[in-house]
Formats: C-alpha cells, structure tokens, sequence
C-alpha cells in the first residue's frame, strides 16, 4: 500500500520556477531581442498552499507558558502551566489579532512581561464594550483562517459565502490542503490529507476554538460521515491561493513544519507594556514597565535621544508623545539594558455623513481598511456585501472615502479604521458614524 500525506509531496520543497519567452522588439533598424520571465502558475498555487499550512500551524502550535493568570473564554490559564495554541479572545474592538495584526514577537515578549496589559487590561469590561473576548491578545476562527490564506483585510465567518474570493467544493472528495471548512457562524481550514492509493485516509483540521487554536487528525469516516454532517455544512476554496505568498518565519517562537527553533534571549530588564515591537496610537499612553535598579534611562525617537531620564521604583509613564518611532534602554553604573521598541502612530478620522464620506490620514502610517461595525467592534454584513473596504492608492492620496448610500450598514452605527506599520496593524477604537 503506499501512503502518501499531501503536506510532505516532493513538490513542497519545489521553488518557483521561472521560464522565459524571446520577445522581439523593432527598434528603428534593428531587432532586439528580450528575454521576459513567465511565472509557473503551478509553483505559485504549490507554495500559497503550503504557506497557508505553516501559517495555520504557527497558530496551533505555539507554545506559552503564563507568567501570571490569563482569563481565557472557557477557563483561566495558569502561571506555570505551558499550553500549546494561540488564545481565543475576540479582540474586534481594539483590533489586537495576533497573526494578521500583532506579531508573535509582540504577544510573545508581552506574555513574558509580568505587567503586560494581556495581565492587566480586561477588555469585557469598562470602558470596552466587548463580547466572547476575555485576553487583550488573541485571535478567533476566520482571525486564524484569514491569517493562514493571506487574507487582508481579514474575513468574518459569515464572509466567506458571500465572497467573490471563494467557490464552493461541491464533491467532498475532491478537497484540497488549504480549503476552508464552514458552518454558520464558524470556520476552519485543512491543512493535512492522508492518502493511501489515492483514497484519503484522514483529514487534518485547523481551527480557532473557544479552547485555543488547535489541529485534529480526523479519520476518513469521521470526517466525512460525522464532522461534515454535524459541525461544519460547507467547503470553500480560495481562488486566489496563488497570492498567498507572504510567510514570515518566526522560530523563535514558533517552528512547524521543516524549520529549526532558534533560540531568543527575552529582555528582563524592560518591555513596553503591550510588548516589544507593538503600536500605540497618539495621546494613548505608554507605560515602560522596568524590572531592576538603574541610574537613568534614555529613551529615543526616530534613532535620536529624545529624553533622558532618573530612576523610578515604579513604571515610566509617557503622556502625550509625538509620534514616531521609539526606543528605550536603562543605564546603570556598569552597564546598558537591551532595547524596547514601539511606534506611536499619528491619525485623524473625520466623518461627514452628509456627504456620505470619511476622512483620514496619518503622518507615520498608511491608511489600511474601513468598515462599518457596533460599538462593540462587531462587523455585520450588510445585505449589500460590502463588508471591509481596503483603501485604494487614490483613495489614501486624496484622504478619504465615499460611500455609496446603498452601500452604508445602517445596524452599524459605528465604524473602524486601521493604520499599517512596521510594527503591525493598528485600529482606531470605533467611531460614531453620526453624531
């Protein structure tokens, strides 16, 4: 009998590879010849599938180890304990998704930081508005979904029906690695087949759980017979899997599939509350949580020093900053701390319903995506399927968007926009679309 397990073909180790027709150009008198690349379709389609499934693994298979109590939506995670996947919070008021948004270097230095704010911030209470959220960083099953296929800016459950994006796999037996299971109100993805003469033997599922993110090897009969009949109703794919090609390693933290884990060295002497590498919009404040005795500390902006400052007993809390790129390092008698970095973004949002039309813009950062949502940062399709918006290259050089009437969700009388940086994406909390 032979085995075959799709993930582990030969072709995953394949790179793309490009061919190239002769294209004749006539320039006056004379002929020249230009050797333009093809890309291989296939290759493309090959490597967005396998990217997908490292993604998804990064999310499964992340392991952490609490510092302190974490309140998760169906239990608490223990200081001490070491869990295996990412969190389940849905984090849509404050847009904190690991994976399409946050780093796992900034999740992870701040589940290291014992005063991070995934300690000390609970967003299902005041002033948040949340539901089904609990940990200030963490994803949900279209957040893993999404991040695996590269989907920007990221689906919703109820999208993935809905969009042009997605065609229906009618026949159960034709799936593929990398399509998406769905039921109302849920998704997941396969991101592991087994076969044996070409017959699948069993089904690898990845998704985002009230528990975590995790992987479940399902038998063929199982799947087919009880999972497809009782949990999920649907099978999608992603059209555009080609496109998938974004994959970031991160084997510090996380290394699935062929990759070596690499050592990482966590600061212990300081970390900005939401973790090294994160972003803070302008006015919010910025807390430097310091963990040992120092003289001073130095803190910089844009590469420059933009303030030095004496020792405190408790943590630096910086008010008011300027927006740009920070840094800071503590100083002592013999010696110098590692860095903590952050970004203070610059915005403004200005609706003006009369016109049918937001305005925005930022100095330090590039307008992302809009869409309408409640108060809570929910996201409801409207019946015209205009769900999130990315903003195009005219749209961010003339500052704003119009929105047709129709096109307006009138159950969502709020609305977010997101700011990518080098750090990551960062929201706007929701916004009053009418006074």
């Amino acid at each position: 009998m032979k085995r075959l397990n799709l993930i582990f073909v030969a072709s995953y180790f394949s790179v793309i590879v490009l061919s190239c027709s002769v294209t004749r150009l006539d320039v006056g008198t004379s002929d020249i010849e230009v050797a333009v690349p093809e890309i291989d379709e296939h290759a493309l389609i090959e490597r967005g599938i396998i990217n997908a499934v490292k993604k998804a693994r990064q999310m499964t298979d992340l392991v952490f180890s609490p510092l302190k109590p974490i309140e998760g939506n169906v239990s608490v995670y223990e200081p001490g304990e070491t869990y295996k996947g990412l969190i389940y919070s849905s984090v849509k008021e404050i847009g904190s998704y690991v994976g399409t948004r946050v780093s796992f270097h900034t999740f992870m230095t701040a589940i290291h930081n014992p005063r991070s704010l995934i300690y000390t911030e609970k967003i299902n209470e005041p002033p948040y508005h949340g539901t089904n959220c609990r940990a200030y960083y963490g994803t949900v099953c279209s957040g893993l979904v999404s991040y695996a296929l590269g989907l920007t800016p990221e689906f919703i459950s109820g999208d993935f029906p809905k969009s042009e994006l997605m065609r229906e796999v009618v026949i159960l037996d034709s799936i593929c690695v990398a399509d998406v299971l769905w039921c109302k109100g849920h998704v997941g993805i396969i991101t592991n087949i087994e076969k044996e003469d070409n017959t699948i033997t069993a089904v690898e599922v990845s998704e985002a759980a009230q528990t975590g993110c995790r992987r479940q090897r399902f038998s063929k009969d199982y799947f087919f017979n009880e999972l497809m009949s009782s949990k999920f109703e649907k099978v999608y794919r992603y059209k555009r899997i080609n496109e998938n090609q974004n994959y970031y390693p991160a084997p510090q933290f996380v290394a699935v599939m062929d990759e070596v884990p690499v050592a990482f060295t966590y600061n212990k002497d300081l970390c900005v509350n939401k973790g090294d590498q994160s972003c803070y919009l302008i006015n919010e404040e910025v807390v430097i949580n310091t963990f040992r005795d120092y003289d001073f500390i130095d803190i910089y902006r844009n590469g420059e020093l933009f303030m030095r400052d004496s020792a405190h007993t408790d943590d630096v809390i910086l008010n008011s900053l300027p927006y740009g790129l920070y840094s800071a390092r503590l100083f002592w008698s013999d010696g110098a701390s590692e860095e903590t970095n952050w970004i203070v973004v610059d915005y403004s949002v200005r609706p003006c319903p009369g016109e049918n039309k937001v305005f925005f813009s930022s100095k330090n950062a590039r307008p992302y995506s809009f869409f309408f949502t409640t108060v809570d940062g929910s996201r409801v399709s409207p019946k015209t399927e205009w769900t999130v918006h990315s903003f195009d290259e005219k749209e961010i050089k003339q500052g704003f968007i119009e929105i047709p009437e129709d096109k307006i969700n009138k159950d969502c009388k709020y609305f977010i926009i997101s700011f990518d940086t080098d750090y990551g994406i960062v929201s706007v909390l929701p916004q009053a679309w009418k006074d």
